[in-house]
């Protein structure tokens, strides 16, 4: 039964949407493409906000302002609310860095341009997406954006049937060939800026337009298969697949269950009280369930136990449901319904909401988390660490010898980064950023010796590995001319997986072809928390080393099974030269490791001595 304009099967849909995001970020296995429940929404978006302007535009009772202030009452209040509760939590649990960091993603959300943020600053699955707890925002920031361009577009296109479906046809069509023409080197930008997520929108626009609404056993197919090729993506897709390919297996999965919405099937499966009840407070489940894990862990740790991923679940749910009553509800309501509010008073209860909201952000963002809290040692370390950050990407030569996404090979400086010396030994070193870390730590071990670079960020020394242009041209430099070159070695390094182990041996026998022995770095020290933001939050050096002993990845099986088959003629077991005797973490006041991985200035020189010691002989 349809009631406000709302379809059942749709509310059952937002539901599983929202679940399947929940289950992505408890970590739950099995759906490593939870987070597809997003591209959902964008559809769903798209189909109930056109069909809503389409009809009361046909009924004669549709106006632009109202359906902005409607807007505004269905998300900023309970936003605003999430953000208070947030940062007041934040403030007393969350490290300086990470509480700075943390009041200026919470402005950017108030204004809703979080996705521009967090395009800026990294990858939505990398290491430290757990420290933010406003990074599912951006999500939001595109569908604010979305909703303030695509109405007013509508109505003018509505009067001429045939603009009203080639417009969004043809910007959907615009928005994928951009994305798919982007995503190598743009792949942050395909996934957080709502021009590469218009064709969503738009699948969903035109299921309104076209009113196409299967019934029947062609609707109990269509709806059945959408239902299927969204369980199926969630289930197969990972962070790791293409943004556009994973968004449009999404979307078209979504677009498909919408086609069927009123089925049989529909109305069995998607329109049941449990999902209706989950899928109405599906915005509040969004807004809630992130900080909520965030902060959790946070207080006991990155790795969730079974129990506690079904509490932190059960505790989103009802966070929600309170949420959903208290706030949502009241806001979205007018004054003669029940619990609604007068227009007026919403109008200045949102203002005040967003005021307090933005105010509290911006004074933690201003008052850099409030950094007179920490001791006098962990706040100089931290520091340290950041100006180190930057004098790195200095010194591993970045956008000369080092790739990154929009690097090209023309800004490659061979002169600089390969030339051969006529009398010395010669050596190349090839890999990702861990290579580069290692070129700085063989070039001050071994002075004697002449040390090419060819890096690339996140571009292992593999044979066909193309994952963006940058990395596709130095590979194929590096195996194809340099590794040709008369090196006497070349030394791989890299950020190793299970994966790697049979195509390194592949590269390992492409680059010995040339007359260069092969000498491959094994897994390095990583650890399973961020150093600086462990360090953060310790009150003592010696804390934060006890701290950092416990988060040590040893990667044991790995580095065995690397050194079986490159042979131990060719492995070097650089974890032993960083854990001899133990795995230090600070020397003097700067840290031997800027985030969960990467070596420091400082630690470059310390690792360097100690190679050189184990080491004496590594390049005859």
């Amino acid at each position: 039964m349809k009631k406000d304009g709302l379809i059942p099967s749709i509310e059952g849909m937002r539901a599983l949407a929202v679940l399947a995001v929940l289950g992505f970020h408890l970590d739950v296995t099995g759906i490593p493409g939870g987070f597809l429940g997003v591209d959902v929404f964008f559809v769903i978006s798209g189909f109930v906000i056109t069909r809503s302007i389409v009809r009361q535009r046909q009924e004669g009772n549709f106006d632009l302002w109202s359906f902005y202030l409607a807007r505004i009452r269905r998300l900023i209040p309970a936003l605003s609310v999430v953000t208070l509760a947030t940062l007041a939590v934040a403030i007393f649990t969350m490290p300086p860095g990470d509480l700075e960091a943390a009041g200026q993603s919470a402005v950017y959300a108030g204004l809703s341009l979080s996705n521009f943020l967090f395009w800026s600053q990294a990858n939505y699955f990398d290491a430290a997406a757990h420290t933010k707890p406003f990074l599912h925002t951006w999500s939001l920031g595109v569908e604010e954006q979305f909703y303030l361009v695509w109405p007013a577009l509508l109505l003018l296109i509505m009067s001429n049937k045939r603009a009203l479906l080639v417009v969004p046809a043809a910007l959907g069509v615009l928005s994928i060939v951009a994305a798919g023409s982007l995503v190598g080197d743009h792949t942050s930008a395909v996934f957080f800026l709502a021009p590469f997520r218009v064709y969503q929108f738009m699948l969903g626009a035109l299921l309104a337009i076209t009113t196409w609404n299967f019934q029947g056993r062609t609707g109990d197919v269509v709806h059945a298969a959408g239902l299927i090729g969204l369980v199926a993506a969630v289930c197969t897709i990972s962070g790791d697949t293409s943004p556009v390919l994973a968004g449009l297996a999404a979307a078209v999965a979504g677009g498909l269950a919408i086609a069927g919405r009123d089925s049989g099937f529909a109305q069995q499966v998607t329109s049941n009280r449990v999902l209706i009840w989950v899928g109405q407070r599906s915005y509040a489940l969004y807004l809630v369930h992130w900080p909520l894990i965030v902060l959790f862990k946070y207080a006991e740790g990155p790795e969730l136990s079974l129990s506690e991923k079904f509490g932190l679940g059960l505790i989103s749910i009802l966070l929600a449901a309170t949420l959903h009553s208290f706030v949502e509800r009241p806001f979205r309501k007018r004054a003669d319904a029940a619990h609604g509010i007068r227009s007026g008073t919403a109008v200045g209860a949102t203002a005040a909401l967003v005021l307090a909201s933005l105010f509290l952000a911006a004074n933690v963002w201003g008052f850099r988390g409030f950094p007179g809290d920490q001791s006098g040692d962990i706040d100089l370390l931290v520091a340290n660490a950041k100006a180190d950050s930057r004098l790195r990407r200095q010194l591993v030569r970045t956008g000369v010898c080092h790739a990154h996404s929009k690097f090209r090979l023309s800004n490659y400086d061979e002169k600089e980064c390969a030339a051969l010396h006529s009398t010395r030994v010669n050596v190349l070193v090839i890999g990702d950023s861990i290579a580069a870390d290692l070129y700085l730590v063989l070039k001050e071990a071994y002075p004697q010796v002449v040390f090419s670079q060819a890096t690339g960020g996140t571009c292992p020394p593999l044979v066909g590995i193309d994952r963006y242009t940058g990395c596709k041209e130095i590979n194929s430099f590096r195996f194809d001319t340099l590794a040709k070159r008369e090196y006497d070695y070349v030394v791989f390094a890299g950020y190793w997986r299970d994966n790697h182990v049979e195509l390194l041996l592949q590269s390992i026998g492409h680059a010995e072809l040339a007359g260069g022995q092969a000498l491959v770095f094994g897994p390095v020290l990583e650890f399973k928390e961020d150093l600086v933001r462990v360090v953060s939050m310790s009150t003592s050096v010696r804390e934060a080393q006890e701290r950092a002993g416990h988060e040590v990845d040893t990667k044991e099986q790995l580095r065995e099974r690397i050194r079986e088959s490159v042979g131990p003629e060719r492995f070097v077991d650089f974890f032993d030269v960083q854990c001899a005797p133990q795995c230090d973490i600070v020397k003097g006041q700067s840290l031997l490791y800027l985030d969960h991985i990467h070596l420091s200035p400082t630690g470059v020189s310390t690792f360097a001595k100690r190679l050189a010691e184990s080491h004496p002989h590594l390049f005859r």
